[in-house]
């Protein structure tokens, strides 16, 4: 008998472990499978294609890949040089120039040392942060109380959020498991005071940081209030305050450490964005009631502005507003719901820029914020928070339904024998309804933000261009320089510098090109500054060759090598010849002529 009882025991310990196990995996197999369905066809082009969200050029997709190439590359050198990325040659600091994701970078690297293609590399990160987002979702919504149901269900509503489609080309923008990650860390510290849960939001938060620095930027004020609620939860014990504030402390001391290396390159850059250019990527409110471009349904419609799109879906607004509304009769409940409200309306404020004091406010006294040129990502951080505070109105409404089944088989059932036996069955009845309608509402605000199919477009091989391939063999001090210069700059004009980017992850040389959130310094034929990039830019493309700007190609920035497209080339062949005596043809395909570059040091006197 106590063989047999041991035996039982060892069955149920069992299925305990399994049913655990599906309990965990459960919310990282929904959300992967919503990742794959709100990028389709992505994946039956997952080592070609890259998707566009809506933008309209490969600009950000290359750059984000090559960020990511970058990354893996330094991880391979303990990141010596980390920080000096090889374009702008030879400016110092270019990686600081633009959100340089080395979390990002870091996962991608396995896939880079077995030689995966970049398209492949680009979009296996892709789904594993919309899988995150999903993940960490669900792991919100449960440590505010939801059942295991609804927190799926939250999952899938943040992983289709209409916002992650909007920006679905510029990878870094689609991390937001960051944000919920060290939101649960409060919430959960506030529930049991333990040191792990304030340490936990503090890796969220630097989490944040190392996947995109501008939600980390947005999202501090709210994780200080988030900070004070959970505190108050633990009635402001001491040693609840020494844990959280070590946490606090800790993470602020690890990302001033990351971040203050970068500064005194970021401040020799066109560093400060023009007060023009952030009012016009700034959102208006108009633009919380159009779609994306791409969105299924077509109410309300979209608008061509670049910060059109950010309607949340009404069946998701609905919800989170009834997840609000509903929280009130729980006290613990009504407090994170209000501090997760009060994020969504901070947020929908910033992303306005200009037009209301607190961006212009904290323009002029944060530390990075006068960085900050699309104010209107913050409506990211406002539509992050509606899933899960809609997973609180699917559990209540799922757990009335429930109970209302029941009572209704109780209260039949007075006045015969037939009652016990009805009752169950009007309860199950119940249950089932509850469940297809709350399964029905998630679903339906899903769809209802689907943007399918996904955009896609053609990621170029740098592996297959055969003059990235010779220069790869060449010297590694060889510096290059590409011609011709983008003409204008607009995002899609620096197309042809991003595609020369994708190139260098195969040939791997220094290059004077190069694309970025910010510019350096233009340099004079001594390789002094003398000017803001763009009229440098502008001077190339127009202008060169001539005598100033081929001084300033081998003096100024130590270009010794021209890579010159060939349709260029024929333009400007008679041009060309005129310096003839400072070109040496190297090598030469249907796509480039490349030459060595020496121009004397006494013809720029």
């Amino acid at each position: 008998m106590t063989g047999e009882r041991a035996s039982k025991g060892d069955v149920a310990a069992a299925g305990g472990q399994a049913r655990s196990a599906r309990q965990a995996l459960a919310p990282v197999g929904v959300s992967l499978l919503t990742s794959l369905v709100v990028t389709w066809p992505l994946v039956a082009r997952l080592a070609t294609h890259v998707p566009l969200g809506t933008e309209r050029e490969l600009t950000v997709p290359m750059f984000s890949t090559w960020n990511l190439w970058w990354v893996a590359d330094r991880l391979g050198h303990g990141l010596r040089g980390y920080l000096d990325a090889p374009i702008f040659y030879p400016n110092l600091g270019v990686t600081a120039f633009s959100e340089p994701m080395p979390l990002l970078g870091a996962a991608s690297a396995p896939l880079w040392l077995v030689g995966a293609p970049p398209a492949l590399i680009h979009n296996v990160v892709l789904l594993l942060v919309l899988t995150l987002n999903g993940l960490f979702a669900h792991r919100l919504a449960r440590a505010l109380g939801a059942s295991t149901g609804a927190a799926l269900l939250a999952s899938v509503m943040t992983v289709a959020l209409p916002m992650v489609a909007n920006l679905m080309g510029v990878l870094p923008n689609v991390a937001l498991f960051g944000v919920l990650w060290a939101l649960e860390g409060l919430v959960r510290f506030g529930a049991s005071g333990r040191g792990t849960w304030a340490a936990w939001a503090g890796i969220g938060t630097a989490v944040t940081f190392l996947t995109f620095q501008q939600y980390a930027l947005f999202l501090a004020p709210i994780l200080l209030v988030a900070g004070i609620v959970a505190a108050d939860e633990r009635h402001y014990a001491r040693e609840a305050l020494l844990r959280i504030g070590t946490a606090g402390v800790l993470t602020v001391m690890f990302v001033l450490a990351v971040a203050l290396p970068s500064r005194p390159y970021v401040d020799t850059a066109e560093s400060h964005r023009a007060l023009d250019v952030v009012e016009a990527l700034s959102a208006r409110p108009g633009d919380y009631v159009t779609r994306p471009e791409t969105a299924l349904v077509g109410f309300p419609p979209s608008n061509e502005r670049d910060t059109g799109g950010l309607f949340p879906g009404v069946v998701l607004t609905s919800l989170a507003v009834a997840g609000v509304v509903l929280a009130r009769r729980d006290p613990r409940r009504r407090r994170w719901a209000w501090v997760l409200a009060g994020l969504a309306y901070y947020s929908f404020a910033l992303s306005l820029g200009p037009d209301l004091r607190v961006f212009s406010a904290l323009r002029s006294f944060v530390p990075g914020f006068d960085q900050i040129r699309s104010p209107y990502r913050a409506a990211a951080l406002v539509q992050v928070v509606l899933p899960v505070l809609g997973a609180l109105a699917l559990d209540r409404v799922s757990s009335r339904l429930g109970g209302s089944g029941g009572d209704g088989g109780s209260a039949g059932g007075s006045g015969g024998g037939s009652a016990g036996g009805d009752r169950a069955p009007g309860r199950a009845r119940a249950v089932r309804w509850g469940a297809v309608a709350v399964i029905g509402l998630a679903l339906l605000a899903a769809v209802e933000n689907l943007s399918a199919p996904m955009r896609l477009e053609r990621l170029p091989r740098a592996d297959q261009a055969a003059w990235a391939t010779w220069l790869e063999d060449q010297p590694d001090r060889t510096v290059l320089a590409h011609i011709p210069y983008p003409e204008a700059s607009h995002v899609s004009d620096y197309e042809i510098e991003t595609r020369r980017m994708l190139a260098q992850i195969e040939h791997g040389k220094p290059i004077v090109n190069g694309y970025s959130g910010l510019f350096p310094l233009a340099r004079g034929a001594q390789g002094e500054p003398v000017d803001t990039y763009l009229p440098f830019q502008l001077a190339m493309a127009f202008e060169f060759p001539n005598d100033l700007l081929m001084c300033v190609l081998t003096h100024g920035l130590g270009a010794d090598t021209l890579v010159v497209d060939q349709d260029w080339a024929a333009d400007n062949e008679r041009e060309l010849a005129a310096y003839a005596s400072f070109l040496d043809l190297q090598y030469e395909d249907g796509d480039v002529a490349i030459y060595a570059l020496d121009v004397p040091e006494q013809h720029c006197d």
